[in-house]
């Protein structure tokens, strides 16, 4: 059996490794191990960033399929649109219905992406309860709340949906 022989470092201190004698080869395997340490941490950061991104897109698709149908009946919500709204918003909900002509502030355009900018809530009070100073009157005294719901699930569905811009 071979003996131990103590470790001398850099400044003739005995410790450190044991079994290794060459205070060199004890400072270049700490350099490898530091740089082999640094190319793990920058890789694992990476991988880290990876996994943040792929959570965000998963949490934007995943929510936008839940309002997409969580308030409302889309079907039903079309129909509706076609009797009531089409007049004014268009049958394709464009802005440019045949009774355009007859308003002096446009309706608005639910094709365009601008259109998403408007919360559930904004756009679910606008048709119940209209917009001040524009033609847009409630629907409260005709619709029920569910049809107004459906109304705006059939309305989410017009705008094109793009997280990026």
């Amino acid at each position: 059996m071979e003996a131990v022989r103590p470790v001398v470092d850099k400044e003739g201190m005995t410790g450190g490794i044991t079994g290794v004698e060459d205070p060199a080869e004890v400072s270049n395997t700490s350099i490898e191990h530091r740089e082999s340490l640094s190319v793990l941490e920058r890789r694992g950061a990476h991988m880290s960033l990876r996994i943040v991104v792929s959570l965000i897109v998963v949490a934007l698709t995943a929510s936008w399929a839940l309002a997409q149908s969580h308030y409302g009946n889309t079907k039903n919500g079309e129909r509706i649109f076609q009797q009531h709204c089409a007049g004014c918003h268009g049958t394709t909900g464009d802005g440019l219905g045949p009774e355009i002509k007859e308003l002096i502030v446009p309706p608005a355009n639910f094709r365009a992406p601008k259109s998403r900018t408007k919360t559930d809530m904004e756009l679910y009070l606008a048709v119940k309860q209209g917009v001040l100073f524009s033609p847009m009157h409630g629907w409260a005294d005709r619709l029920s709340n569910q049809d107004m719901w459906d109304v705006l699930s059939y309305i989410r569905t017009l705008a094109p949906f793009n997280p990026l811009g």
